[in-house]
């Protein structure tokens, strides 16, 4: 009953917050036709208030004074994400974990889904498809973009973790916006990254759309890319955890995937059987290859193994780093040797 009346009040605060939004938004066009002042503070204020992940770096640290600060679901966001940097201490403990763990919010996903998409829509159905908005407006500013970014992005996270409650005003403009793109580097942006990678939820079979592989190239672009410019401040004054994080998916959780690709493609050396392991026949192989695909897109092998070496990440793993290499090589040779059959 208590679910229920709760349910019912935020029904009745929605639907009051939504006419009130409609008038502002009424105002704006008539008042201030050029201005994209109303539209940068409504963004940020959604990016601020209403998604599941905080978009400030500094809310990823759990000191004495930020936690008091702290929402509840913040506080074990982030405890969740230590977590993930606990398990990667060890390879056999990250792999357990891959396999095991399901990303943040996915229980949840209906309940963000039912906060952002009622103002988010009214917003959409406002401003897009007019002379006011343009998706790549210079007038937005750098952190309306981001906001904007956040919002988007989040969006697109829930419906990959299986939301389908979305409705289509908002569907339709993520797939626009997101894929035109150039590049996704915010902080909600690193944890969604983080967060798909580094659990079960994760499937290649995401792949498979070219809007889904395209944003995953973006992102691990950014994040590989932030965590090299991370090495070089002396004293890191952002979140350690994030830090801590975006470095575990490349140096442990990534190479997990595809190590585990690897041993399901390759074919043992004692099998007589020619198979051409890249065959488009078996949905299997088909998603094995797309992930193997993604993997080399969007890295550069050496930036990843320098951007971690400072911490000596290297060389506590060596071995496992040099069986993967050759797992690596016993594929290209099978590779190579099916197309010599051919």
């Amino acid at each position: 009953n208590n679910q229920h009346n709760e349910h019912e009040q935020y029904k009745v605060i929605t639907n009051k917050a939504i006419l009130l939004l409609r008038c502002i938004f009424e105002l704006d066009f008539k008042l201030f036709p050029s201005s994209r002042f109303i539209m940068g503070r409504f963004l940020k204020r959604m990016s601020n208030d209403l998604l599941p992940f905080p978009n400030s770096q500094m809310k990823y640290n759990l000191d004495g004074h930020n936690s008091e600060c702290m929402k509840q679901t913040e506080v074990e966001i982030v405890k969740h994400l230590q977590t993930i940097n606990k398990s990667a201490e060890c390879i056999d403990h990250a792999q357990v974990y891959l396999n095991s763990n399901e990303c943040l919010i996915k229980k949840d996903k209906e309940v963000y889904a039912n906060r952002i998409s009622p103002l988010f829509s009214v917003f959409l159905e406002y401003y897009v498809n007019t002379e006011k908005f343009y998706w790549t407006d210079d007038k937005f500013g750098s952190n309306t973009k981001s906001h904007l970014t956040d919002i988007m992005i989040t969006c697109w996270f829930l419906r990959v973790i299986g939301c389908n409650d979305l409705p289509e005003v908002i569907n339709k403009n993520v797939d626009v916006y997101l894929s035109k793109m150039r590049g996704l580097n915010t902080t909600i942006t690193w944890i969604i990254y983080c967060n798909l990678i580094t659990s079960s939820t994760f499937s290649n079979s995401m792949l498979r759309q070219e809007l889904n592989m395209n944003i995953f190239l973006l992102m691990t672009k950014s994040v590989l890319e932030s965590v090299s410019s991370e090495q070089y401040i002396e004293a890191l004054i952002l979140s350690d955890t994030i830090h801590k994080l975006k470095k575990n998916t490349f140096m442990k959780y990534i190479p997990l995937r595809m190590e585990s690709c690897i041993d399901l493609l390759i074919i043992d050396s004692d099998n007589s059987k020619s198979v051409d392991v890249r065959s488009m026949d078996n949905n299997d192989n088909d998603e094995l290859a797309l992930f193997l695909q993604f993997y080399c897109n969007g890295l550069c092998y050496k930036d990843v193994i320098n951007c971690c070496i400072k911490d000596g990440d290297i060389d506590s793993n060596k071995k496992w780093w040099f069986n993967l290499s050759l797992k690596i090589t016993k594929l290209v040779h099978i590779l190579n040797d099916t197309d010599k059959k051919k």
